[in-house]
């Protein structure tokens, strides 16, 4: 049930951020995978981790996901405003994760960083998330 809930659980949170205007007019677009054409910024899903949840007459998963947000802004002030409409919109909308109940979504942490290349600088904004689900509705 782990991966099914996770995969379920990433399809909601994309429905989500895609239909928040304020968040879509400041993004380019939400990745699984970056297209080679992507331009900067966007969001995409970083690492997951499915631990068992479930009870004895219940099975249940704990997701530990990341959001990472991509910016060709070399500064934080961009990046801090994208993180925030984008853990205000996951906070505050009612998601729902199909033929699973989510019990809780926490904000664990928040980070950026600085990516120096050939290409340039660009910044990284990681949000780490903890979901509770159980099968269910």
């Amino acid at each position: 049930m782990s991966m099914e809930s996770a995969a379920a659980l990433q399809e909601a949170l994309f429905a989500v951020l895609a239909a928040d205007p304020e968040l879509m007019a400041r993004l380019t677009g939400l990745y699984d995978a970056v297209p080679e054409c992507a331009r900067y910024p966007f969001l995409t899903m970083g690492p997951t981790e499915a631990r068992d949840l479930g009870t004895k007459d219940r099975s249940g998963a704990a997701i530990m996901f990341e959001l990472q947000l991509w910016s060709a802004d070399p500064g934080q002030m961009d990046m801090k405003e994208l993180m925030a409409i984008t853990d205000r919109v996951l906070q505050q909308v009612a998601l729902n994760v199909a033929g699973f109940v989510l019990i809780s979504l926490v904000l664990e942490s928040a980070e950026i960083s600085q990516q120096a290349s050939d290409a340039g600088s660009r910044t990284l904004g990681h949000l780490r998330y903890r979901a509770s689900l159980f099968a269910g509705a």
